[in-house]
């Protein structure tokens, strides 16, 4: 992307060369329907996701020139913007697709500094436009602006700010608080020159020059700036958070400074000074308590400095935080967007690339190893290497009583000694450097499950006795993976032979593997109800709903890409509380909804939706490796962890927001003949002689990529 984002973030960019008309954007909100607008100086500027449209004099006769500076939060997708220079107002109503001009022949209040964030634009939550004039208040009513509280308010209007159901205005005088009609007035001497802010209890804040005042029912306060704020010639900008009320952000060019219990708190450029409480600073900008803000120059996430921006000064609606924690910043030189990461990632600048199987240990710790790299053992932010770089590719592991670390590989069985350190082979009554043994499990008699190109063995861990367990017609069995139910029951999963069970200490076929997409196994899970889901070496997913007998199926439903599965290579399947199956596969790590995977399976819905994460979502790389047991594990910290090509990768489900399993599609404009109809709060009748009907629609969505939104008809 040609710039530095921290690890752990994401970061995407839209510039010109993306559809943008210039690349200084102002401002940035999301309305009802969806969308993301951006106000340029080239045009107002509409955003799906997937599609930028422009809209100024050149194609919408609303516009009397391109600029669309500052506006309004939308209500209901109404809003409200201006179409005309920072010192005059020109202003066009967007309202059901629709833009509309009305014009306001008065003159309006100046905004002295671009860093201000006095308003003289403000829509209530009922919809209704407050429009600041140079010594009047005006009101949008029946498609006019009416002069209101003529007698009440009378001295020059210095801002005016929403709250609700009030509307407070700032005045040289004092302060008017508007309330169902009623005009409350407080006295006070403003600066022409002054910031305002006021909290929803009615405390009001102002900054001029050299001083921060607080009003409030029991008097006036003053406060005098910090000298980094004052000497900079600039009146600061007010912020709060909702969180805690009281607490005042100051900030201006190259300062920014907390004030709470009667103190100012210096934050640096590059991170918040100890002792902030990250809680404060979460809406800033209008972030709503999400933890992004923006500081001098810097995007952050609580303490973090996620990236530089080229922002030179903070407009309104400079940041703007999605439903989905997505962090929207109009900059100089683009549109941008981040994200948290939902992974955590291990690649190769720890060492660890190439992953195959993972284990965790009583204390907690994961063991991982690389095809043909070293053993490590992660616990927290700490990576400690066990082996040696070259160390035979780690398939399986299991900790016996005495915490010994047993490693099933491709040479044999290896066991790491936790007292002594050190690593010895352990013989087994086959070839060790023939059979790669991709199991090792203890199972209810505390003996050990041993799997591999040998077939399956059961080790007695207590008197040192091997015994090979005996297969159904003598077939060779390569064992890939081995899952054993809560209800005791034993699945395992082979190459090329499909799914067996243990019965009566023998290998039984299962009844109905011609039924499944595939006979080569790659991971096996059973679900608290009893259904059996089998991920396939290129088959997919496979649902089988056992019968009573638990060795045949009732049904079996195929999953695939032809209904929405995303790939056909299933490493791991592990499911969370809440309702979701995570899997891994050649592209990365992905979830489908149980209950929609359930509604498939009967017939109810014929399509499911995958939920796809990848590298730019913060994995290693798109790839994950399987064929071990386990590529998929759940640790007992609730966190999954998953065995990737390019590394390692964690991820908490808890952290993973519901997401919506479809979007509400939005119709942008018909076209019938020389008709266009692009405002749809009324039946549109359309000739019965037309007959090349166009219909363009969008679904606004910025959560998932665009390739993964689907339509039906």
């Amino acid at each position: 992307m040609g710039q530095e984002v921290t690890p752990g973030y994401t970061m995407e960019k839209w510039t010109t060369e993306d559809g943008l008309p210039v690349d200084f954007v102002r401002g940035v909100l999301q309305d009802t329907d969806g969308y993301i607008w951006l106000t340029t100086l080239e045009g107002l500027t509409r955003f799906d996701g997937h599609s930028f449209e422009t809209f100024n004099s050149s194609n919408t006769n609303a516009f009397l020139s391109s600029k669309a500076t500052e506006f309004t939060s939308p209500i209901n997708s109404e809003f409200w913007f201006n179409n005309s220079y920072e010192d005059s107002l020109r202003l066009i109503q967007y309202k059901q697709g629709v833009f509309t001009h009305y014009p306001f022949n008065h003159k309006p209040i100046s905004l002295l500094s671009p860093i201000t964030n006095n308003s003289r634009l403000e829509q209530s939550d009922d919809g209704t436009l407050w429009v600041a004039g140079e010594k009047s208040l005006f009101k949008f009513v029946e498609g006019q602006f009416v002069h209101v509280f003529a007698n009440e308010i009378q001295s020059e209007i210095l801002s005016i700010q929403v709250h609700g159901s009030t509307t407070w205005v700032a005045s040289v005088d004092g302060f008017y608080s508007i309330v169902n009609e009623v005009v409350t007035f407080i006295a006070h001497t403003n600066d022409r020159k002054s910031n305002f802010l006021i909290e929803e209890n009615g405390t009001i804040w102002v900054a001029d020059y050299h001083h921060l005042t607080r009003l409030t029912s029991k008097g006036t306060t003053t406060f005098s700036l910090p000298q980094e704020l004052s000497e900079k010639a600039i009146i600061p900008r007010l912020e709060q958070s909702k969180q805690s009320p009281g607490v005042i952000f100051l900030s201006n060019r190259g300062n920014r400074f907390i004030f709470r219990n009667q103190q100012f708190i210096g934050l640096s450029n590059h991170h918040t000074s100890d002792g902030v409480d990250p809680a404060i600073i979460s809406d800033l900008n209008g972030a709503e308590n999400s933890g992004w803000f923006i500081l001098n120059s810097g995007i952050f996430y609580e303490h973090t400095l996620v990236a530089a921006l080229d922002i030179s000064f903070l407009l309104r609606h400079a940041l703007f935080v999605d439903d989905y924690q997505q962090t929207w910043v109009a900059t100089k030189k683009g549109l941008y967007k981040f994200n948290k990461n939902l992974f955590r990632a291990y690649d190769a600048n720890t060492g660890i690339k190439n992953i195959y199987s993972l284990f965790e240990d009583h204390k907690g710790a994961i063991w991982t190893s690389a095809r043909g790299g070293p053993v490590f053992k992660i616990l927290g932010d700490r990576v400690e290497q066990i082996t040696e770089d070259m160390f035979p590719r780690v398939l399986s592991s299991y900790e016996d009583p005495d915490s010994n670390i047993w490693m099933g590989t491709g040479q044999g069985i290896q066991i790491w000694n936790r007292r002594t350190n050190s690593i010895t082979p352990f013989p087994t009554p086959f070839d060790q450097g023939s059979v790669q043994v991709r199991v090792l499990r203890e199972n209810d008699q505390g003996n050990l499950w041993v799997g591999s190109r040998a077939g399956l063995y059961e080790y007695a861990t207590s008197i040192g006795q091997w015994k090979n367990i005996p297969i159904e017609n003598d077939t060779p069995l390569r064992i890939e993976q081995l899952f054993q139910h809560d209800n005791g029951q034993v699945w395992i999963g082979t190459y090329r032979n499909g799914l067996y069970t243990l019965n009566n200490d023998r290998l039984v076929a299962f009844k109905d593997n011609d039924q499944l997409s595939d006979v080569s196994i790659r991971s096996i899970y059973m679900d608290a109800d009893g259904i059996l889901w089998v991920g396939l070496n290129g088959g997919g997913l496979n649902r089988v709903e056992l019968n009573e007998d638990g060795v045949s199926a009732r049904s079996v439903t195929k999953y695939s890409r032809e209904n929405g599965l995303f790939g056909l290579v299933i490493h791991s399947i592990l499911e969370d509380g809440y309702g979701r199956i995570w899997m891994s596969n050649n592209q990365g790590v992905f979830w489908v909804s149980k209950d929609q995977l359930t509604r498939v399976a009967r017939g109810d819905e014929t399509r499911i939706y995958s939920k796809a994460y990848q590298q730019e979502d913060g994995l290693p790389g798109n790839e994950a490796n399987g064929g071990a047991q386990y590529s998929g594990l759940v640790a007992s910290d609730g966190t999954f962890w998953f065995a990737m090509l390019d590394g390692l990768a964690s991820v908490n489900p808890s952290y993973v927001q519901d997401f919506p399993l479809s979007f509400p599609p939005v119709i942008e404009a018909i076209v019938a003949r020389d008709s266009l109809w692009t405002s749809f709060n009324r039946e549109v009748a359309i000739p019965k002689e037309s007959r090349d009907i166009t219909v363009t629609y969008t679904a606004p969505n910025y959560a998932t990529k665009p390739n993964e939104v689907h339509f039906s008809y």
